[in-house]
This record gives C-alpha cells, sequence and structure tokens, in this order.
C-alpha cells in the first residue's frame, strides 16, 4: 500500500517547499518520531509513488501574536477529541496524542496528523489546532482518503479537504457523554499525515498577485486567529477579504522592499491620480495637457495645428484664430501606451487607436493626437517656445496646405513664413 502524506498548508508561504527526507520515516511504538526514518503503515516505509499530503492554514504569525489558549497536553486533547467523536459519530479513542513534539517542525508544521497519532510542537496545542486535526480524522473516517492534487519535492499533496477539517474546528463543541450513535466506520490508515504548518505573514507586508485581478499589490491589514482570510487594501485602495488559499503563489516583501522594488510604479500612481484630479478642477486646459504629456511623453511630442499657429503667431507679431482644439503629433513608439493612459484620465476608459480625440467632461479644449508621419511633419523638426515643442512655421504650412485648410490660416502661415525670413 503506497504512503498518504497529507498536510495542513499555509496559504502565504510563496516559494516553500516540504522539506521531507527522503529516507522513510517509520513508525515506533504508536508515535511519530523525529528521526529521519520512515512513517510506515503496516511497517512499509514512504515510496516514491505516495499518496497525498493534505495540506491547511494555521493561525498566522502577526505583528501582534495570535491569542491562543494556554498550553494544554494530552488530557485536554482526549477531552476534545470525545466530545467530537460524540458529535459527529465517529469513535475518536483510538487517536493518541503527543505533546511537545519536535516531529512538525521536520516537515515545516506546528502540529501534524498520520492515521490516529496527532503531533504538536512546543506550544502549538490550542484547542483551535486540536480541533482542526481531530477535524481531519473525523473527515478521514468518514469520506476516505483524498486522492491528492499537486506534487511538491516528491511528495504527493492533496489541498481539497481543508475546509472540513476548518469548518470542525470552528464548530462549537457539544458535550454529551458518551458516544452513543458512534458509526463503525474504519479509521484513516495510519500513513496519513496532516500537518498545520508554520506562518509567516504579517500586518504591514505587501503582497503581489499576478492573476488574481490582474496585477495587483496588496498591503496586509488584518491576520485573524483563524488563519483563514486576511483583510488586505489593494493598489487602488480597495478593501478586499482574501481566503488564504488564493494567495499560496504570492510575492511577499516588506513595505522597504515594496517601496524600493516599486519606486517608480508607486510615483506613476500617484502622478496619474494627480492629473486625474486637475482634470476635475481644471478640465481640459493647455497647461494640463503640456503636463501629462512631458510626464508621458518627453522628447517624443509635438504641438501643431491652430495652437502652434497661435504660439508662432505670438511670436512673430501675426493675430490667428483662437484655437478650437490642441493637436498633437506624438511617436510611434509611444503612442499606444500614452494614448491608453491619457484617455484613462481624461474620460475615464482606455483608448488605443491611432487617432484620438479627448474631451474632459469638465469641458476646456479638446486634444486630438495622432502619429507622426507625411505630411503632418517630423518630432525632430520641434522648435522650442519656453520649453514648449512646436511644429516649424514651414512645415505647419505644408501639412495646411496638404489637409486644405482655411484660406486664412495659410494666408496668416505665409505672413510668419515671410517675416521670419524663411529661417523655420
Amino acid at each position: 500500500m503506497s504512503k498518504l502524506v497529507q498536510r495542513t498548508e499555509h496559504q502565504s508561504n510563496v516559494s516553500e517547499h516540504i522539506q521531507v527526507s527522503q529516507k522513510s520515516i517509520q513508525a515506533k511504538k504508536g508515535s511519530i518520531q523525529a528521526k529521519q526514518q520512515p512513517i510506515q503503515a503496516k511497517q512499509r516505509p514512504i515510496q516514491s509513488k505516495q499518496r497525498p499530503i493534505q495540506r491547511k492554514k494555521s493561525p498566522i504569525q502577526t505583528k501582534q501574536q495570535p491569542i491562543q489558549r494556554t498550553t494544554n497536553g494530552p488530557s485536554r486533547s482526549s477531552e476534545i477529541a470525545k466530545a467530537m467523536g460524540t458529535q459527529y459519530g465517529v469513535d475518536t479513542s483510538p487517536l493518541q496524542f503527543n505533546h511537545n513534539s519536535s516531529f512538525p517542525d521536520k516537515v515545516n508544521a506546528e502540529a501534524t496528523i498520520q492515521g490516529n497519532k496527532i503531533d504538536f510542537a512546543p506550544g502549538k496545542d490550542s484547542d483551535h489546532t486540536i480541533k482542526h486535526e481531530i477535524g481531519h480524522y473525523i473527515d478521514n473516517t468518514l469520506n476516505g482518503t483524498p486522492a491528492g492534487n499537486a506534487t511538491v519535492q516528491g511528495q504527493r499533496i492533496d489541498t481539497t479537504r481543508e475546509q472540513a477539517a476548518d469548518k470542525m474546528a470552528d464548530t462549537p463543541l457539544q458535550r454529551k457523554q458518551g458516544l452513543e450513535g458512534t458509526v463503525a466506520s474504519q479509521p484513516p490508515q495510519h500513513d496519513v499525515v496532516q500537518r498545520v504548518e508554520k506562518k509567516d505573514i504579517k500586518e504591514g507586508m505587501y503582497l503581489k498577485l499576478e492573476d488574481f485581478m490582474g496585477t495587483e499589490f496588496f498591503v496586509v491589514l488584518e491576520v485573524r486567529e483563524k488563519g483563514v482570510f486576511i483583510r488586505a487594501l489593494s493598489s487602488e485602495g480597495k478593501p478586499y477579504e482574501i481566503a488564504y488559499d488564493r494567495i499560496k503563489d504570492w510575492e511577499i516583501s516588506s513595505e522597504n522592499e515594496f517601496k524600493e522594488n516599486n519606486k517608480g510604479e508607486e510615483e506613476s500612481k500617484l502622478k496619474e491620480d494627480e492629473f486625474a484630479s486637475r482634470v476635475e478642477k481644471e478640465g481640459g486646459s493647455f497647461n494640463l495637457y503640456m503636463d501629462m504629456l512631458n510626464y508621458f511623453a518627453p522628447g517624443n511630442f509635438v504641438i501643431t495645428g491652430s495652437k502652434a499657429m497661435q504660439l508662432w503667431g505670438k511670436r512673430l507679431g501675426v493675430d490667428t484664430r483662437e484655437p478650437e482644439d490642441l493637436d498633437v503629433l506624438i511617436s510611434e513608439s509611444v503612442f499606444e501606451k500614452v494614448g491608453s493612459s491619457m484617455s484613462a484620465i481624461i474620460t475615464g476608459r482606455h483608448d488605443t487607436s491611432k487617432n484620438l480625440a479627448l474631451q474632459p467632461a469638465k469641458g476646456g479644449i479638446k486634444i486630438d493626437m495622432t502619429t507622426e508621419g507625411g505630411s503632418k511633419g517630423k518630432i525632430s523638426d520641434a522648435v522650442y517656445m519656453d520649453g514648449i515643442p512646436v511644429l516649424p512655421v514651414k512645415a505647419l504650412l505644408r501639412s495646411k496646405q496638404a489637409s486644405g485648410a482655411k484660406a486664412d490660416d495659410i494666408k496668416k502661415l505665409k505672413e510668419m513664413q515671410r517675416k521670419q525670413g524663411n529661417k523655420h
């Protein structure tokens, strides 16, 4: 009969693997020994084709240690086992309890169960943990051993049966005398090891998950004693209740590590929030658009159209009409990113089309963004006026003529060209 090792899984442990020696572990005098000897069922060592380890999560070590009852002993464990056996109709009298055991630490656990043998690491025999391990025994007695759904370090692992043990651990005891109605089910096989794994998620840590709600960052606000949920705040500032089985593959970092590793991303988020706030207050102002373009596309854009004409007119003393919008040429390499970011801030939605016409709800001038090319001009030809990149008069005239612009605009541009002596 191949061996089944079950354990209670730590949801938050990102890359931790079960440290179980490939040496077989033998059972000795009815208890799991701390030595690296094989755990046996019917005196047979664990083979390479092992049955699954079941895993769950126990109390998490937070900045404030979880409240636990005073350390219990065999009499307390037996009392709880008897009460749960009566409550669920299972004979729990075969259970053997080993407190202050060194074995759980060998599999990075706070408590383990193998068949009818339960081991507790020193100080880890709280009522909740006792009830959880007994819950595994009852569940396995009634429903049999699971097949397993994963392999870690050569060990078969099953993570499908933790809710049953959790539910029993969370249910108040009904203290009835005797074992009336106890079912005659066979107890679990003695090669089953289940464990309550050590925890290391703490309040204030940052968690990153790639496949849940996109790429999200969460800061841990609370870790509950039961080890079932955390209360977290996402990178968008939204509160979430997150089950531990959803975060077993998360990247975990301290606040300092998070800020250092994601400094640019955090600064970008703050800047985008600042722009969004300004859109609410200013609408589509020229200064706001320039600040956004200089942030998202520095050196990769140039002002064209009627706004460029107005800027040249002021410099050369030529009266021009008030611009109806702001025309901007943006380089192909950054257009999609810039367009998506700015449209999300201005209109609340992402747009990556090659021609963007964005009008904020609060009003103000509209911004038209297109990629450079053809008669539209080149960004590399830009002339800077007070830090603003503007298309030269000659390029503006060529663009207006090609697009069939108003005759008055053509006339004004030719006047500007004469005044500057064809220098631009």
